[in-house]
């Protein structure tokens, strides 16, 4: 579940709403669904750190990347999700390609994606 709350301290460090492409209602089965409002820092051209509720409410942090993976192909172009934290300052301070791609089980290779800020 998405939230709109965003602290002093989230946004201190980049936090912003925002539309992602791709990224929409999670109960939308659509390959590309209509997008909805995010909280969410933009890392680079191809990740994103989205501010999330776990089931118990409580706020968490998913890190996505916009991408596919070298077994399944550019067919497959899709948000991947890399990773989760309860503590977003230390995960964007500790965040680089080398870290990121240590953490995958498989070659993802990050493309591209398009936001707007609202």
């Amino acid at each position: 579940m998405y939230t709109q709350d965003i602290s002093p301290s989230e946004s201190f460090l980049g936090f912003q709403r925002m539309l992602v492409d791709g990224i929409g209602d999670l109960m939308d089965l659509q390959a590309l669904p209509t997008p909805v409002p995010i909280v969410a820092k933009v890392l680079n051209s191809s990740d994103i750190l989205i501010k999330v509720l776990n089931p118990h409410g409580k706020p968490a942090f998913s890190h996505r990347r916009w991408g596919f993976d070298l077994v399944t192909g550019r067919a497959l172009l899709r948000w991947i999700p890399i990773g989760k934290t309860a503590d977003p300052a230390q995960y964007i301070s500790d965040f680089s390609f080398d870290v990121c791609d240590a953490m995958l089980s498989r070659d993802i290779v990050g493309e591209n994606f398009t936001f707007r800020v609202l």
